[in-house]
This record gives structure tokens, C-alpha cells and sequence, in this order.
């Protein structure tokens, strides 16, 4: 083939040895640490990775790309997936709040009080706006958070779907849910599911989970809090704290403006093209 490429940095040497040995161009997405930038003839990192050099393409965030017509036939399909509670068709023209819930990691506690409070924002503006929300956790997502969602929001009356990840189907989850949604919310800590949601075309509300105790005093901002600045200074998303969420949906509903739209994949395809 014409170009090797991998992803992470378990896979960076074998991408290195099987480029010298096609005489293929290497392609690596993510840092690939601990092997050498130079090693490769593209590195594809995101830019709050702060990777320089000039083989390295900086994306805003994870790549990911939407079009309009994957979200709508996505949405088409939702409705037949078994968790949809397709009980409640009224609701299918009111305002619908897409809310992904990712998990714990090294320098964030996404606990099960943080994410109470955060089901009762977004249920409190569903009330207000006459809506309804879908949720979906991803397989980071701890048994106690997992518990949490499924007493608070398995029967609630405004919570027409919910997943969890790590016992339900979830291939086209997220793009069906957001083909439905008016709104997303998406919790801070997943720089992957909030690029998608930014890629997405609709506003998107980001809340930072609380870091964890001895983070805090840290001099310098994290990986995902440059991340998340970022797209906020670039108008890509809105960032958050837990009391203000319900007002931040019915504000973004209420505005009915088109979201900026981030396209990570444009940079990357112009890249490729040039080695090739």
C-alpha cells in the first residue's frame, strides 16, 4: 500500500517497520510516543497535545466528521433500537437534549453526585421547554454512575432513551442521538465524545467534572481543560458549571441559531492528499 497508518502509540512501531518495508509513507494519529515524531511522515495529534513539528497536523480535537444526511438517517433509525420508548410519539416535535456521559479518569471524578446533579438540570429544563432528553454513558462509566441513571431516568417521564454502554447495543447510538437532539451536553472529561458533538452542528454544553482531590492545585491547566478553552474561545461549545446547565439549554433553544461546526477531518484530508 501507498500509506501505513495507525493509531496510539502501542501500534507506532510496527507502523515505522512496515512502512520501511512496503517503502509506504507512515501515518500516525495520536502521539506515538515513544517513538520519534521525525520517524513519521505525518503525525495527526490534537493541538492540546502541543506536539511542533513540521510533519505534525494539529486537529482542534478527536477527528470526527457528521454530514447532515448520516445524522438524519441515523435519527430514522433510533426509534428502532429497544431502549427507545416509543410510547411518547408527542414528543417527537418538541425540544430533545442529547446528554453523554463518559467516566473516570486520571485527573477526574465523575461521581455519582456530580452526575445526580446533573440529571436534575437537564430534566428541570426539559420541564421548562416541554422536552425530553436521551443519554447514553460510555464503558469508562462506573457501576455506581450506571445505577444512578438507571433509577433516576430508566421510567422518568421526560427520558424517552437510555443507554448504557456497557450492557446495550450501541453501534450509530450517538449519531442517532444526535440527529435527534436540539441540544448536547457532554461531560468534559471525553475529548472524544465532545468533538463529535461539535462536529455535529448543534450546541453544545460542556460540563467539567470536579477533578480529583490533589489535582487542584495544579499551577498548570490539564490536557482537557486546554481543550475545552479552546473550543470555547473558538465558539465551538459552551462551557459550564452544574447550576448553570439548565439555564444554558434554554438559553441555547431559545437562541435557535445554527452551532459553529468543527471539522477535524478537513486539515487531515488535505495532509494526506499532499503526501500522496
Amino acid at each position: 500500500g501507498d500509506l501505513i497508518i495507525s493509531c496510539g502509540s502501542s501500534l507506532a512501531p510496527v507502523n515505522v517497520l512496515w512502512a520501511s518495508e512496503n517503502l509506504a509513507k507512515s501515518v500516525a494519529i495520536m502521539n506515538p510516543a515513544p517513538v520519534p515524531l521525525r520517524r513519521f511522515d505525518l503525525v495527526i495529534a490534537p493541538a492540546h497535545d502541543r506536539l511542533r513539528r513540521a510533519n505534525v497536523i494539529q486537529t482542534a480535537g478527536a477527528v470526527s466528521s457528521f454530514g447532515d444526511d448520516d445524522l438524519l438517517m441515523a435519527k430514522g433509525r433510533l426509534p428502532a433500537h429497544p431502549n427507545f420508548r416509543r410510547d411518547r410519539p408527542g414528543l417527537d416535535q418538541r425540544p430533545a437534549i442529547a446528554v453523554f456521559i463518559g467516566g473516570e479518569t486520571a485527573y477526574y471524578d465523575l461521581n455519582a453526585a456530580f452526575i445526580d446533579a446533573l440529571c436534575a438540570q437537564v430534566t428541570a429544563a426539559c420541564e421548562v421547554v416541554g422536552g425530553w432528553c436521551l443519554v447514553t454513558t460510555s464503558r469508562r462509566t462506573s457501576p455506581a454512575v450506571e445505577r444512578l441513571l438507571s433509577e433516576r431516568l430508566g421510567h422518568h417521564p421526560r427520558c424517552r432513551f437510555l443507554l448504557i454502554a456497557t450492557r446495550d447495543p450501541i453501534n450509530g447510538t450517538m449519531e442517532g442521538m444526535l440527529g435527534w437532539a436540539d441540544v448536547a451536553v457532554v461531560t468534559g472529561e471525553s475529548i472524544s465524545m465532545v468533538s463529535e458533538s461539535c462536529a455535529s452542528g448543534r450546541p453544545v454544553i460542556v460540563v467539567e467534572p470536579p477533578l480529583r482531590p490533589g489535582r487542584t492545585a495544579r499551577s498548570t491547566l490539564t490536557k482537557h481543560q486546554r481543550f475545552l478553552r479552546g473550543l470555547a474561545k473558538e465558539g465551538y461549545a459552551r462551557v459550564h458549571p452544574i447550576p448553570e446547565v439548565s439555564h444554558a439549554i434554554q438559553r441555547a433553544l431559545k437562541e435557535r441559531r445554527s452551532a459553529k461546526r468543527l471539522d477535524t477531518l478537513a486539515p487531515v484530508r488535505d495532509a494526506v492528499a499532499r503526501l500522496l
